[in-house]
């Protein structure tokens, strides 16, 4: 599973990034562009969308974000998994997120140039996956197609929308393309690694929506 380029981390919060699903309980179909879930979620998956062995309690949620002085390490940030309740149990995996509180959000500093972040004023939080401890020795779940394409969620404050490119100082570098349209409470974002290719470099793209039938929930 690739990390996810820093532009909402949970440690420093200061990016943007995070999928999650409404409505239906099995998963759901389609490519809306909306992935609102709304303030509170409560959602159940089925066995044949579980590729999570044995039973499983998340006690901790995680992000990814860059670590070292000159920021050039990915490294995964835990914390306790006070907002959500995640459990996989005879092969079903059940989801609740909670509200998040204000002294959890952090407000929205580093994507604004070049990306276009409206309001400005928007808090956040970010998790990538769920975890059964605090270090990456803990089993941790994500809800993947495969390691280019999975889900992340993200809790906005409130109605907005992030949008706009960037490169990053990485050697080879890499560029960040946000679409991102976020409704107050939980949304799903929808992670996609493009392979370099015609001179273009790695390209991470992040746009909020469903994740279809294909994703299902994997131990990585």
């Amino acid at each position: 599973m690739k990390a996810v380029y820093k532009l909402l981390g949970i440690a420093a919060l200061a990016a943007v990034m995070v999928f999650a699903m409404a409505g239906c309980s099995d998963g759901g179909d389609g490519a809306e562009r909306d992935g609102s879930m709304g303030t509170t979620v409560d959602m159940s998956f089925p066995a044949t969308q579980v590729e999570v062995p044995g039973n499983f309690t998340a006690t901790h949620v995680f992000d990814s974000g860059y670590s070292g002085p000159d920021y050039h390490s990915f490294t995964n940030i835990f914390v306790d998994a006070s907002q959500v309740e995640v459990k996989v149990a005879d092969g079903v995996l059940t989801l609740k997120l909670r509200p998040v509180k204000a002294e959890e959000l952090a407000l929205h500093q580093n994507v604004s140039e070049p990306f276009n972040v409206n309001p400005s004023t928007m808090r956040m939080f970010t998790l990538m996956g769920f975890a059964d401890g605090d270090n990456d020795s803990a089993d941790k779940i994500w809800w993947t197609k495969d390691d280019n394409n999975y889900v992340s969620f993200l809790y906005s404050d409130r109605d907005a929308s992030i949008t706009g490119s960037s490169n990053t100082s990485e050697d080879p570098p890499q560029r960040m393309v946000m679409n991102l349209t976020l409704k107050q409470g939980w949304n799903t974002v929808l992670v996609e690694w493009i392979d370099a290719s015609g001179g273009a470099p790695e390209t991470q793209r992040l746009t909020t929506g469903k994740p279809d039938s294909t994703y299902r929930w994997k131990v990585n």
